[in-house]
């Protein structure tokens, strides 16, 4: 059996068409995917099997876009392909394994689905029930409420009327006691005015007097004949 060629960093930065500057990055960054191994001097060691990987990375990173943080995801999930070449019959029993639980998984959202469906018919047939009963109750609230409603509008009508007859009494009080206080007025008035003439005559009375009393007294025969 031949040996496997050897490629030096710079021989496989050739052949892969990157820096060699980006194959010793790819190399230390994804050393866990690569693992190069290193001769006794401290060289890395490339074979043809490390260069395929370092493809799939320029692929990943140059072709796809992906960032650094990206690429080590995608490196970390093995794929269906290499799952199923490592461990061959094992996942075809593990794949049966699996459509087996789905199917009864399957199996089991369908009956809860249909119970579900059944509850949920029930409930309706129950609310529909309710419905059809409150029926009545509903017409004979709406019945009420009018009635009701109508019972209010005459008592504010009522109401209305009552405030309308208040005003009037109230307006006929304030003329009637605005004719009072005129009545009242004038009536005063005349008292004044019936005082200060009595006041007037009283005052002349007192002023007559007084000369009277001042005047020399005469006798009975001069009183007579002046």
């Amino acid at each position: 059996m031949p040996k496997p060629k050897v490629f030096t960093t710079s021989e496989i930065a050739v052949r892969a068409d990157l820096p060699e500057s980006t194959v010793r990055y790819y190399a230390q960054e994804f050393e866990n995917y690569l693992q190069v191994p290193r001769s006794k001097a401290g060289y890395r060691k490339f074979n043809d099997g490390h260069f395929q990987k370092l493809l799939h990375i320029k692929k990943l990173i140059k072709d796809e876009g992906l960032s650094i943080k990206q690429v080590h995801q995608r490196l970390d999930t093995p794929s269906l392909e290499n799952y199923a070449n490592a461990n061959g019959p094992k996942l075809e029993l593990v794949a049966g394994s699996q459509l087996q639980h789905q199917s009864q998984t399957l199996d089991s959202l369908e009956e809860l689905l249909s119970n579900m469906d059944l509850k949920t018919n029930q409930r309706l047939a129950e609310l529909e029930q309710a419905i059809l009963m409150m029926g009545p109750v509903l017409r004979q609230i709406r019945e009420d409420n009018a009635i009701n409603l109508q019972l209010q509008d005459q008592k504010l009508e009522m109401l209305r009327t009552e405030l309308d007859r208040i005003r009037e009494h109230l307006h006929s009080e304030s003329e009637a006691r605005r004719n009072a206080e005129s009545e009242a007025s004038r009536r005063t008035d005349e008292l004044l005015s019936a005082w200060r003439e009595q006041h007037k005559a009283q005052r002349d009375v007192a002023v007559a007097l007084e000369k009277i009393s001042t005047q020399p007294k005469k006798g009975f025969l001069a009183k007579i004949f002046g």
